[in-house]
């Protein structure tokens, strides 16, 4: 053979006498025929070899850059299923003839090999025989980098490496045993994954890498003692972060047998590997402060310590849950962004206000009326930023929840749950609260209706650590100056560009409105006058529909206020006293656009008391109050208001 991945032998051993404290009974090997370099991976079943197999072919084709060609076994029953997996994909399937002292010879000794020193690491070290697949794994890392006569006294690692295993050369501590652990079980995860194996360089990171870089939602760097001794590593941690930046993407680190601290001074084994690459760089101290900076930022991220976790495979099992679960957050938003339209500037706007990089306890209101869009924007806002926290909770519905007997206590539950990862946290226990409060957290509370819901939720932000942050959405302005909440971003209706699109989206499923429907869409962007809600609404439901049916429905709109609308718009209505009512009904059939001081004595004459009604109005964006001093009415809450009065009134035509 001449080149790596030509010709692969594989073969399958146990089931071991004693199952391994993760639970496995086999093991199966690779070995390059070229070069000797072995790979092996633990199975709990035999018949989980095919899918392993497949994951191998997918690392080691991506690690070289070529195919496997040839595949050989001793064909025993676990193989049986590769036939038509390796047709399909043109590597020629051959077996060594059974009952033969030539049955799948190279491949057997290597097993017994690696059995045989296996057993005397374990041996020498006094560990039980439940150690026999961590025994075996390392005495494979040893054999790939031992010479041999085979290779003419090369080792296996040199023969497809082209270089000498070096101490200091990055990645030996992790590559051959977390790193590709991590690899396979993200692949069994169906994860599309780049693993970054390109270990003879040149003086600058590749193109092609830079370019895996750009393109990945999500970045896991695996930090070790060796880390910092190669330049490309740290290139690599720069050009990340550059693209956490520009492009919002997701940096998990996992500190491997390191303490962040370390990383982000430089102290302990980590800065002595540091100190190396300083002495090579000293004439360059532009890049060393580079390097430094990334490292620092990197360190202050949330992340995965493996020294609070006992096992390798316990750290690997949360680092893909959290991957999925980011990954889920990814898609959502993503999925949101072709939903929702003209959000960019207001995510950015509301990332200003809350000041992510700041300290300091910040909480921010998003007030505006129903349906204008306040759900949809803070779940952007939480997609986008909720990794940079240790917890996070996005809490749903309070006004609906605390409604229901023990709502609020559940709501407290959930909070806790999700914040601190323990679905049996205790509400009641302040020792849960005091955990809190030594983390970075982000919680939103949408659709809060009375200061008392936070109270009872969460106290005041005075226990929360400086760096945490606090968003809760409202239609009541008077709710957020009550908890001493002083950044306010109130939602807006949409731009008639934004408005149009996002109808436009739910209508014809297109960017824009078809030939011959611009004018029939013109009409209803001046009835949902920007306000999402009735854009969604009256899109979906016109989705299809012949221009007949379109004109009916926007004559019937100029009358009665489409149900949905009226359902979502009406639950402000239906929070005020009786006076503040009256005031919103005559508002909305008789005083819109009248000066504020005549409409004040009119109601101060009704017995109204119109200082705190219109006050009250105005917090619940039911009402404004323009630079004029003129009152204000969303159309359709002018609507709302008409079609209630001819709910009520016996006689319609009043209004």
């Amino acid at each position: 053979m001449k080149g790596v991945l030509e010709l692969i032998h594989t073969d399958l051993w146990g089931p071991s006498p004693t199952v391994s404290r993760d639970g496995y009974k086999y093991y199966i090997s690779f070995v390059d025929d070229y070069t000797r370099y072995s790979w092996i991976y633990p199975l709990k079943l035999k018949s989980q070899a095919f899918e392993v197999f497949k994951l191998f072919k997918t690392q080691v084709e991506n690690q070289f850059d070529t195919k496997i060609k040839m595949l050989q076994s001793d064909l025993g029953g676990e193989f049986r299923a590769f036939t038509d997996f390796l047709n399909q994909n043109g590597i020629i399937f051959r077996h060594s003839c059974p009952y033969t002292h030539h049955q799948n010879g190279l491949v057997e000794r290597k097993h017994m090999h690696i059995v045989e020193l296996g057993l005397t690491l374990m041996a020498q070290a006094n560990l039980p025989l439940q150690f026999w697949w961590e025994a075996v794994h390392t005495t494979v890392y040893h054999i790939n980098r031992l010479p041999t006569p085979v290779l003419k006294f090369l080792s296996p690692y040199e023969k497809v490496f082209k270089h000498k295993p070096e101490e200091s050369f990055r990645g030996e501590d992790t590559r051959d045993n977390f790193t590709s652990h991590l690899y396979s079980a993200l692949s069994r995860q169906n994860i599309q994954t780049f693993i970054d194996d390109q270990l003879n360089r040149g003086d600058e990171i590749s193109e092609s890498l830079v370019n895996a870089i750009e393109a990945s939602a999500i970045s896991v760097i695996i930090f070790s003692e060796s880390y910092p001794s190669s330049r490309w590593c740290l290139d690599e941690l720069v050009k990340i972060l550059e693209c956490k930046k520009e492009y919002a993407q997701i940096l998990i680190p996992v500190f491997y047998r390191v303490d962040p601290s370390d990383l982000r001074n430089q102290t302990g084994s980590f800065g002595d590997s540091f100190s190396k690459l300083e002495e090579r760089f000293k004439e360059n101290s532009k890049k060393l402060q580079t390097w430094r900076k990334a490292l620092k930022e990197a360190a202050s991220l949330s992340g995965f310590p493996s020294q609070s976790i006992r096992r390798e495979s316990e750290l690997i099992n949360e680092v893909v849950n959290h991957i999925l679960k980011r990954l889920d957050e990814v898609f959502r938003l993503r999925d949101n962004k072709n939903q929702l339209v003209g959000v960019e500037s207001k995510v950015e706007e509301i990332e200003s206000l809350l000041g992510v990089e700041s300290k300091g306890v910040y909480a921010l209101g998003i007030w505006g009326i129903g349906g204008i869009g306040k759900t949809a924007i803070a779940r952007a806002i939480f997609d986008k930023i909720s990794g940079d926290f240790e917890g996070s909770c996005f809490l749903e519905n309070v006004r609906e929840e605390s409604q229901r007997p023990g709502g609020l206590a559940c709501l407290r539950q959930k909070l806790l749950s999700n914040l601190l990862k323990d679905k049996n946290a205790i509400p009641g226990i302040d020792l849960n609260f005091r955990r809190i409060s030594h983390m970075k957290v982000l919680i939103v509370f949408y659709d809060v209706t009375c200061f008392s819901q936070l109270e009872s939720l969460i106290g005041s932000l005075d226990w929360l650590t400086p760096v945490s942050r606090i968003i809760i959405t409202t239609r009541n302005k008077q709710v957020l100056r009550n908890w001493g909440v002083r950044k306010i971003y109130e939602m807006k209706a949409l731009e008639y560009h934004h408005a149009i699109e996002l109808f436009s989206r739910h209508a014809f499923k297109q960017n824009h409105p078809d030939v011959g429907y611009e004018e029939l869409s013109s009409k209803v962007m001046k009835y949902a006058q920007g306000v999402p809600l009735a854009l969604n609404v009256l899109g979906c439901f016109l989705h299809k529909r012949e221009k007949e049916v379109w004109e009916s429905a926007i004559d019937k709109l100029q009358r009665i206020l489409h149900p949905s609308i009226l359902e979502v718009l009406k639950i402000s209505y239906d929070d005020l006293d009786d006076k503040e009512k009256s005031i919103f009904l005559d508002v909305a059939c008789f005083f819109q656009g009248e000066h504020v001081n005549p409409i004040m004595k009119f109601f101060n004459a009704s017995g109204f008391y119109p200082e705190i009604g219109i006050s009250v109005l105005v917090d619940k964006s039911l009402i404004a109050i323009d630079s004029h001093k003129k009152i204000t009415m969303h159309d359709l809450l002018q609507e709302l208001g008409r079609e209630i009065v001819r709910q009520e009134s016996i006689n319609p035509k009043n209004c």
